[in-house]
């Protein structure tokens, strides 16, 4: 979604649009209580367009909040 409305005329070109058109329904969600040893490999299985994408991070699958693959390669 951040990529979708970023730019000169991302949210132009988007504000008007149903939210379930511009957010991305297949992202990369994990438990906390997940490795973050292992979460950097599952990152890397995603598609190149979505490698660096924020990683969702859910407790009893309830979204807790987002973390970086940077982050994360930082503290694996």
């Amino acid at each position: 979604m951040l990529l979708k409305l970023n730019g000169h005329y991302g949210f132009s070109l988007n504000k008007d649009k149903e939210i379930s058109r511009v957010i991305d329904k297949d992202f990369l969600s994990v438990d906390y209580k997940t490795p973050v040893s292992v979460v950097p490999s599952m990152a890397m299985l995603r598609e190149n367009d979505w490698l660096y994408d924020f990683i969702v991070v859910t407790e009893n699958d309830k979204y807790l909040g987002i973390v970086k693959i940077k982050e994360l390669l930082i503290k694996s």
